[in-house]
C-alpha cells in the first residue's frame, strides 16, 4: 500500500463528514468543468475543508 492511499484511509477515517462533502464538491466540479478531477484532490479539499469549519469554532 503506497501513502496516498494510507491518508485517503485516514481522512475517511477520521474525518468521515468532510471526506464525503469533498467528493460531493469534485462531482459539482467535473460538472461544471466537463473535465475529470483527480481523486488526490479529495485530500486536499477534505483537509481544507477541516481546517476552515475548525477556524470557525
Amino acid at each position: 500500500m503506497n501513502e496516498p492511499l494510507k491518508l485517503t484511509d485516514l481522512l475517511k477515517a477520521e474525518y468521515p463528514i468532510y471526506y464525503n462533502l469533498a467528493w460531493k464538491l469534485i462531482k459539482v466540479m467535473q460538472q461544471s468543468l466537463q473535465r475529470e478531477v483527480q481523486d488526490a484532490e479529495a485530500v486536499y479539499l477534505t483537509l481544507h475543508l477541516h481546517r476552515l469549519h475548525s477556524k470557525k469554532l
